[in-house]
C-alpha cells in the first residue's frame, strides 16, 4: 500500500493506493468460458481445476487483503477522512468490496449510471496483443478497478473512465482508469 497526507485547510485527509492479488473471477463469465474451453477439449481437466482453484483462493487472498488494508488505513489516518484506491482484483458486490463498505467507504461510481469497465478483453489493446492465449480467454470485460472515500463531507462530484482510448492504435494500459472529483 502506498499513502499519503494530504491537508485541505484544516482538515487532513489520508490517501491509500494499492493492488490486490488477481485472479479469475470466481463465478465470473471467465469460469463460464474456462469449463466451455474443457467441455470442447481446449484445456485439460488439470488445467481447468487449477484455474477453478486459483479463483477461488483469489477471493479469500482478497478477502483477507480487504480486512488488513483497513487496519492498515484505521491505524494511520486515525479517523480522519480517507481515500482508498486501485485495482482490488474483485468485481463489484463480491466479498472483498463489500468488507471495504461495510467499513463506510463509498465507491465513487456508487451512482454513475454511465460507469464502465476498467478491464476490457474485447477492446483493450494491451490485453487482446500480449495477453490471449488465441483461445480468446481475456475476453472479458469487468470492472476490478476503484475509488472509495469515506469521511465526513466527502462526497463524489464526478466519477468516469479514463484512459480507455487507443492512441496510435495502442492503450496506455492492460487497465482502464477511474478518474473521481471529490469534494471536501
Amino acid at each position: 500500500v502506498l499513502s499519503g497526507r494530504i491537508t485541505v485547510g484544516e482538515r487532513d485527509v489520508y490517501i491509500f493506493s494499492t493492488h490486490w492479488y488477481e485472479s479469475e473471477f470466481a463465478g465470473g463469465p471467465q469460469l463460464r468460458n474456462l469449463v466451455d474451453r474443457f467441455e470442447e477439449g481446449g484445456i485439460s481437466s488439470e488445467m481447468l481445476l487449477a484455474r477453478v482453484q486459483d479463483a477461488m483462493n483469489g477471493h479469500e487472498t482478497r478477502a483477507k487483503e480487504a480486512v488488513d488494508t483497513l487496519a492498515y488505513i484505521d491505524e494511520v489516518s486515525s479517523g480522519s477522512a480517507a481515500i482508498i484506491m486501485g485495482t482490488l482484483g474483485a468485481l463489484p458486490g463480491s466479498q472483498e468490496i463489500h468488507i471495504i463498505e461495510e467499513a463506510d467507504f463509498m465507491d465513487v461510481w456508487k451512482d454513475n449510471k454511465d460507469a464502465g469497465y476498467t478491464r476490457d478483453g474485447l477492446v483493450n489493446s494491451n490485453m487482446i496483443e500480449y495477453m490471449s492465449d488465441g483461445e480468446n480467454e481475456y475476453a472479458v470485460r469487468a470492472r476490478v478497478d476503484y475509488i472509495f472515500h469515506r469521511g465526513e463531507g466527502l462526497r463524489t462530484v464526478i466519477s468516469r473512465n479514463v484512459l480507455n482510448e487507443a492512441t496510435y492504435e495502442t492503450h496506455p494500459s492492460d487497465h482502464f482508469g477511474v478518474l473521481a472529483e471529490i469534494d471536501f
